[in-house]
Protein backbone atom coordinates (compact mmCIF):
# COMPACT_ATOMS: atom_id res chain seq x y z
CA UNK A 1 0.00 0.00 0.00
CA UNK A 2 0.97 3.55 -0.60
CA UNK A 3 -0.66 6.65 0.29
CA UNK A 4 0.59 10.00 -1.01
CA UNK A 5 -1.10 13.16 0.33
CA UNK A 6 -1.01 16.90 0.30
CA UNK A 7 -2.47 17.20 3.49
CA UNK A 8 -5.25 14.78 4.76
CA UNK A 9 -6.98 14.19 8.60
CA UNK A 10 -7.72 10.37 9.39
CA UNK A 11 -11.20 10.36 9.68
CA UNK A 12 -11.10 6.62 11.26
CA UNK A 13 -8.91 4.17 12.58
CA UNK A 14 -6.92 2.49 9.59
CA UNK A 15 -6.11 -0.67 9.69
CA UNK A 16 -3.45 -2.41 6.96
CA UNK A 17 -3.23 -5.80 8.97
CA UNK A 18 0.13 -7.70 7.88
CA UNK A 19 0.66 -4.71 4.69
CA UNK A 20 3.70 -2.60 3.99
CA UNK A 21 2.57 1.01 3.72
CA UNK A 22 4.47 4.14 2.78
CA UNK A 23 3.22 7.65 3.28
CA UNK A 24 4.70 10.95 1.00
CA UNK A 25 4.04 13.61 -1.38
CA UNK A 26 4.73 14.37 -5.10
CA UNK A 27 8.10 15.58 -5.47
CA UNK A 28 8.46 19.39 -3.98
CA UNK A 29 5.09 19.39 -2.13
CA UNK A 30 4.37 19.35 1.65
CA UNK A 31 1.70 17.93 3.24
CA UNK A 32 0.91 15.80 6.39
CA UNK A 33 -0.97 12.79 7.66
CA UNK A 34 -2.90 13.71 10.75
CA UNK A 35 -4.30 10.28 13.03
CA UNK A 36 -5.61 12.54 15.64
CA UNK A 37 -7.22 10.42 17.89
CA UNK A 38 -7.64 7.76 15.31
CA UNK A 39 -5.05 4.52 15.41
CA UNK A 40 -2.61 3.10 12.25
CA UNK A 41 -1.75 -0.81 12.03
CA UNK A 42 0.43 -1.74 9.98
CA UNK A 43 3.17 -4.21 9.53
CA UNK A 44 5.90 -2.15 8.42
CA UNK A 45 5.60 1.67 7.64
CA UNK A 46 7.78 3.85 5.22
CA UNK A 47 8.03 7.33 5.07
CA UNK A 48 9.04 8.62 1.96
CA UNK A 49 8.98 7.46 -1.74
CA UNK A 50 10.90 4.55 -2.52
CA UNK A 51 11.79 5.92 -5.73
CA UNK A 52 12.89 9.44 -5.04
CA UNK A 53 15.05 10.52 -2.81
CA UNK A 54 13.44 14.08 -3.14
CA UNK A 55 9.52 13.11 -1.38
CA UNK A 56 8.47 14.68 1.38
CA UNK A 57 6.64 13.06 4.00
CA UNK A 58 5.00 13.87 7.69
CA UNK A 59 3.26 11.59 9.44
CA UNK A 60 1.39 13.06 12.52
CA UNK A 61 0.33 9.99 15.22
CA UNK A 62 -2.00 12.53 17.36
CA UNK A 63 -3.13 10.48 20.19
CA UNK A 64 -4.01 7.67 19.09
CA UNK A 65 -2.58 4.14 19.82
CA UNK A 66 -1.03 2.72 16.62
CA UNK A 67 0.89 -1.16 16.30
CA UNK A 68 3.30 -1.72 13.69
CA UNK A 69 6.29 -3.76 13.17
CA UNK A 70 9.06 -1.57 12.04
CA UNK A 71 9.19 1.82 11.00
CA UNK A 72 11.60 4.03 8.61
CA UNK A 73 12.49 5.65 5.55
CA UNK A 74 11.27 4.12 1.87
CA UNK A 75 14.30 5.39 -0.10
CA UNK A 76 17.64 3.75 0.00
CA UNK A 77 19.73 6.47 -0.35
CA UNK A 78 20.33 9.28 1.13
CA UNK A 79 16.84 11.56 1.47
CA UNK A 80 16.58 15.31 0.35
CA UNK A 81 13.46 15.90 1.23
CA UNK A 82 12.13 16.48 4.81
CA UNK A 83 10.54 13.28 6.67
CA UNK A 84 9.06 14.01 9.86
CA UNK A 85 7.74 11.56 12.55
CA UNK A 86 5.20 13.69 14.99
CA UNK A 87 4.16 11.53 18.03
CA UNK A 88 2.15 14.48 19.76
CA UNK A 89 0.77 12.56 22.54
CA UNK A 90 0.35 8.64 21.18
CA UNK A 91 1.36 5.26 22.10
CA UNK A 92 3.37 3.51 18.98
CA UNK A 93 3.93 -0.21 19.95
CA UNK A 94 6.50 -1.43 17.71
CA UNK A 95 7.86 -4.98 17.72
CA UNK A 96 10.44 -4.94 15.44
CA UNK A 97 13.35 -2.72 14.25
CA UNK A 98 13.11 1.10 14.31
CA UNK A 99 15.42 3.02 11.83
CA UNK A 100 14.90 6.57 12.20
CA UNK A 101 17.93 7.80 9.30
CA UNK A 102 16.91 10.68 7.26
CA UNK A 103 13.97 11.48 9.52
CA UNK A 104 12.92 13.61 11.81
CA UNK A 105 10.60 12.84 14.94
CA UNK A 106 9.33 15.58 18.16
CA UNK A 107 8.68 13.56 21.04
CA UNK A 108 6.39 15.65 22.77
CA UNK A 109 4.25 13.76 25.39
CA UNK A 110 4.46 9.82 23.59
CA UNK A 111 5.09 6.70 24.65
CA UNK A 112 7.40 4.44 22.52
CA UNK A 113 6.89 0.60 23.05
CA UNK A 114 9.47 -1.87 22.43
CA UNK A 115 7.43 -5.48 22.23
CA UNK A 116 8.94 -7.77 19.68
CA UNK A 117 9.60 -11.56 20.42
CA UNK A 118 13.24 -11.21 19.04
CA UNK A 119 15.99 -8.72 19.40
CA UNK A 120 14.88 -5.51 18.45
CA UNK A 121 17.62 -2.81 16.77
CA UNK A 122 16.57 1.11 17.21
CA UNK A 123 18.71 3.35 14.80
CA UNK A 124 18.20 6.74 16.43
CA UNK A 125 20.43 9.54 14.52
CA UNK A 126 19.98 12.15 17.60
CA UNK A 127 16.45 11.72 18.04
CA UNK A 128 14.87 11.83 21.05
CA UNK A 129 12.10 10.47 22.86
CA UNK A 130 9.23 11.02 25.34
CA UNK A 131 9.07 8.24 27.25
CA UNK A 132 9.95 4.59 26.22
CA UNK A 133 8.89 0.81 27.70
CA UNK A 134 11.46 -1.84 26.36
CA UNK A 135 8.90 -4.95 27.41
CA UNK A 136 10.16 -7.20 24.40
CA UNK A 137 12.20 -10.13 24.64
CA UNK A 138 15.23 -8.20 23.73
CA UNK A 139 17.81 -7.85 23.32
CA UNK A 140 17.76 -3.71 22.51
CA UNK A 141 20.43 -2.73 20.15
CA UNK A 142 20.66 0.99 19.87
CA UNK A 143 22.65 2.78 17.25
CA UNK A 144 24.02 6.07 18.05
CA UNK A 145 22.75 7.73 21.12
CA UNK A 146 19.71 7.30 23.08
CA UNK A 147 18.08 9.69 24.88
CA UNK A 148 14.52 9.69 26.65
CA UNK A 149 13.02 11.61 29.07
CA UNK A 150 11.78 8.03 31.30
CA UNK A 151 12.57 4.57 29.88
CA UNK A 152 11.19 1.36 31.95
CA UNK A 153 12.57 -1.96 31.70
CA UNK A 154 10.41 -4.73 32.20
CA UNK A 155 12.22 -8.09 33.64
CA UNK A 156 15.72 -8.28 32.79
CA UNK A 157 16.60 -7.47 29.56
CA UNK A 158 19.99 -6.14 27.90
CA UNK A 159 19.87 -2.75 26.10
CA UNK A 160 23.15 -2.41 23.88
CA UNK A 161 23.58 1.06 22.84
CA UNK A 162 26.39 2.49 20.55
CA UNK A 163 26.50 5.58 21.99
CA UNK A 164 25.41 7.69 24.75
CA UNK A 165 22.50 6.54 26.87
CA UNK A 166 20.51 9.33 28.47
CA UNK A 167 17.86 9.26 30.42
CA UNK A 168 16.98 12.69 31.68
CA UNK A 169 13.75 12.49 34.19
CA UNK A 170 13.58 8.75 35.54
CA UNK A 171 14.27 5.32 34.26
CA UNK A 172 13.56 2.23 35.80
CA UNK A 173 15.97 -0.41 34.91
CA UNK A 174 14.25 -3.47 36.63
CA UNK A 175 17.82 -6.11 37.05
CA UNK A 176 18.74 -4.99 33.08
CA UNK A 177 21.98 -4.38 32.33
CA UNK A 178 22.92 -1.29 29.90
Amino acid sequence: WWYRTTGASATGSWNFGNNKVRFYTNSGATGSLRMMTNSLTALDVYLGSAGAANNNATLELGSGTHSVRSLSKAYDGTVTGTLSLLMGSSTLNCTGDINLTGISVTESTSTLNLTGTYAQEITTLLNKFNNVNFSGAGPFNIKGNFSAAGAVVVESKAINCSGDFIISQSFTPATSTV
